[in-house]
């Protein structure tokens, strides 16, 4: 028998992966192969995992330009979109 925690049921691929997913019963919601249990602590950390993988990304897209500073005067390493020193 599989145990049902709100309402989030935990199913065998039928495809024969050995990996597992989540269904809600009551939603008809499902996660992907071997996603932890929605509400629980280990899912919390995934969802962190990908925030922080996406604000990653999204600050090394930010850094177009970069400024070199030598002689005194200052050097733009170009940027997307914006005006060019």
């Amino acid at each position: 028998t599989t145990q049902e925690i709100n309402g989030w049921v935990q199913v065998l691929d039928p495809h024969g992966s050995g990996h597992s997913y989540w269904w809600n019963r009551q939603t008809n919601q499902t996660t992907h192969l071997g996603a932890a249990r929605p509400g629980s602590a280990a899912a919390l950390l995934e969802r962190l995992g990908r925030f922080k993988d996406e604000v990653a990304r999204d600050l090394n897209q930010r850094q177009r330009m970069r400024i070199f500073i030598g002689d005194g005067m200052y050097y733009g390493g170009g940027s997307e979109g914006g005006a060019g020193c």
